[in-house]
């Protein structure tokens, strides 16, 4: 049967493919201004530890709350494998317990002679230790150019502690019986439990934060490294956790970020995604910005490693460094913020890992000449120096400049420092299980997936009222309703009408109403809203749902935002349902907002009721629609989920009908490799699972849930 949906840019009216991707922008961009000011105001000692205690709590509430246990700051239990000796250096196999069952696979680098981060009373002497932390390179900790950093700071004299990360290197989540993973590692493991993690209102971050913060408890008890003087790097992903840890961990001294540290607004217009692991939740909403993740660390020393020709913006990476460099100012200590960049692409190059040697050399082992003695020239490979005066734009449009030797910087050229290169080990050499795999040789042990449903099995079950009481405020939080919907209805096939409405002041809302019997009724007439798995793609005049018992009831094929005829403009041509898609990066976004798709689309759905009850065209066409009119809800598919959760919010709905159900958090949360490939996942709602369960929903409905129309 034909289709009886839109044209495209709702039959040539107005090109919603962007509608979405414009309306989240605003929304970031104003948050981040007002952040911004915050740090821009920040110009005294008590002003900037006051900004940095909202970014501490706004990173440990963005993560969910930090992983506690009775045994934090305790050794953790270790295993202890194989040494390997190579010329400058030792390199121990281990394996660490973060949490009861949660092993991670770790290398241990030490020097096996004085180098220059040791001290004069000789090699038996605690000195300083710097934590690895691993990008999203398959090998995690074996990966040559990780080994390289490691080997480079254990020849220098500092004790390295590389550990691999969740779903990477040794540590792979979703594994069958022969070892072939059913989930992709790295940034797809991430986001496919860190899904789960999002529907309890948490990230996987908070995981990713207690595995390192349990490393630096092994550091603190090793006999050769200083507590006082630990470190950590790392780049990508890595770089992420670094400014994680700069928030949470205060046995910190020292940190060095590779190629990760930008800005939201410069990274917000790339269309690029991140894994679920780097969605700070309500993260920009509550201040958090790169700057201020630089700035939380003041007064302790920074190093940010850029890479010129990265995919994170250079221009984000040199503003963050300016802006934060007030708040190092302002505590005294104008030289421990420090930028080197190299002429590279978007890795761990050679040129960084030298700068991260000296400046590490500096920071904790007392170097005579801190990095920042002498200008450097671009192109050139001196030790980090100050740049000239750096302008920086407030929230107003104009600028304030700093001058001091603010964010030193390093220009470096391309293959300067590969003469330096460590010797490597064969990546197999380096594993700490006999299989390469922990999910093989330790059956018992958990990942992610595991502590995800401990955590969902534990929670006390919210009431009704409490339930509904909080779908509502998610709903509300951020919208801008425009007045009146303001409805415009032109003709599409078979007699239908193609209407569009203002859902927000910046979106535009739309649905197709089928024909009915003008006649007037005597009465109030009732109204159905239908919610396809497809939006109004898939309406055909013989659709199921299209049946309706009185043929003067009105029925209206809705499309919610991002969805249907609303579907955002995809940059790689990529579906929707796909987590590579613009529809999961704008979730992304929505997510760092403390918003998501799911509570801003059940919002449309209350829009388009609203739009219905009062349109006065609707209402002199159709006699007895009217305010009081009876509202139906009809939902298939994912549209069933958005059927309920309008229904819970919204009492005018009488009834609401639901077939196929696809999104069903329960479900989502017990299964393991949950994946059906409907695109389920993006009609998450943080905080859901805990706070306000399907389940309760549904009982809160009562007699209003019942079965599809016949």
């Amino acid at each position: 049967m034909p289709s009886l949906g839109f044209r495209v840019n709702l039959d040539g009216y107005v090109d919603v493919s962007i509608d979405l991707l414009r309306h989240v922008a605003a929304r970031t961009e104003t948050a981040l201004a007002g952040g911004r000011a915050g740090l821009l105001a920040a110009d005294s000692p008590d002003l900037v530890r006051a900004h940095q205690a909202a970014t501490r709590a706004a990173v440990a509430a963005g993560i969910g709350g930090e992983v506690t246990t009775d045994g934090d700051g305790t050794c953790p239990p270790v295993s202890w494998g194989e040494r390997i000796e190579t010329a400058h250096h030792t390199v121990d196999m281990l394996i660490l317990e973060s949490l009861p069952g949660v092993p991670v696979t770790a290398n241990l680098y030490r020097p096996v002679a004085t180098g220059s981060a040791r001290e004069s009373s000789g090699p038996n002497a605690a000195g300083p230790a710097v934590l690895f932390v691993c990008g999203h390179a398959n090998l995690a900790k074996a990966d040559p150019e990780y080994q390289a950093v490691c080997g480079r700071l254990a020849d220098a004299g500092f004790v390295v502690l590389a550990i691999d990360p969740w779903g990477q290197g040794e540590r792979l989540g979703y594994l069958d019986a022969d070892g072939s993973p059913l989930v992709a590692g790295g940034t797809t493991e991430h986001t496919y439990a860190g899904i789960q993690s999002w529907w309890l209102g948490e990230s996987p971050a908070r995981y990713f934060v207690h595995d390192a913060r349990r490393a630096i408890d092994l550091l603190t008890h090793l006999p050769e490294v200083d507590p006082a003087r630990i470190g950590i790097t790392g780049n990508s992903g890595g770089g992420m956790l670094c400014t994680l840890m700069m928030a949470l961990e205060p046995r910190l001294a020292a940190a060095a970020v590779g190629t990760y540290l930008t800005s939201r607004a410069s990274y917000l217009w790339t269309g690029q995604r991140q894994d679920a692991e780097q969605v700070l939740l309500g993260g920009t909403r509550n201040g958090v910005d790169h700057a201020d993740l630089l700035a939380v660390m003041a007064p302790r020393p920074v190093a940010v490693l850029a890479a010129e020709f990265d995919f994170f913006p250079i221009e984000g990476t040199l503003d963050s460094v300016a802006l934060a460099q007030r708040a190092y100012d302002a505590s005294g200590a104008p030289d421990a913020l420090r930028l080197a960049r190299a002429h590279s692409t978007h890795r761990y190059a050679p040129e960084l890992a030298s700068a991260a040697v000296e400046f590490f050399g500096w920071a904790l082992a007392g170097s005579a000449a801190p990095p920042g003695s002498a200008p450097a020239r671009p192109g050139s490979t001196a030790p980090m120096a100050p740049p000239a005066r750096v302008a920086l734009a407030t929230p107003g449009g104009a600028t304030s400049a700093t001058t001091s030797d603010s964010g030193a910087e390093t220009d470096r050229a391309a293959g300067s420092d590969r003469a330096a290169e460590p010797d490597l080990l064969d990546p197999a050499r380096l594993a700490c299980t006999p299989s390469g795999q922990v999910a093989l040789d330790h059956p018992d042990a958990r990942f992610l997936y595991d502590l995800n449903l401990a955590t969902y099995d534990a929670l006390p079950e919210p009431t009704p009222a409490d339930a509904v009481a909080w779908l509502r405020d998610r709903v509300a939080g951020g919208r801008r309703p425009a007045g009146r919907p303001n409805a415009r209805w032109l003709p599409g096939p078979s007699g239908t009408a193609h209407g569009l409405w203002r859902a927000e002041t910046d979106l535009w809302g739309a649905g197709v109403l089928l024909p009915a019997d003008q006649t007037p009724t005597g009465g109030t007439r009732a109204v159905h809203v239908l919610l396809l798995e497809e939006g109004t793609r898939a309406l055909t005049d013989d659709h199921p749902l299209t049946r309706r018992a009185d043929p003067r009831d009105l029925v209206l094929a809705l499309d919610v935002r991002g969805h249907g005829a609303l579907t955002p403009h995809d940059r790689d041509g990529l579906p929707p349902t796909d987590q590579a898609s613009s529809t999961y990066k704008l979730l992304c976004d929505l997510l760092w907002l403390d918003d998501s798709l799911t509570a801003a689309r059940v919002h449309d759905v209350t829009r388009a009721v609203d739009m219905l009850l009062t349109d006065t065209h609707l209402a002199r066409t159709y006699p007895g629609l009217a305010t009081g009119s009876p509202v139906h809800l009809h939902g298939e598919g994912a549209g069933a989920f958005l059927a309920v959760l309008a229904a819970a919010v919204d009492e005018r709905v009488r009834t609401v009908h639901v077939r196929d159900e696809v999104v069903e958090p329960d479900r989502l949360m017990r299964t393991r490799c949950y994946d059906d490939g409907r695109g389920g996942w993006q009609w998450v709602l943080p905080g859901m699972a805990r706070r306000a369960p399907l389940r309760v929903l549904r009982a809160a409905l009562g007699e209003r849930l019942v079965g599809a129309p016949a």
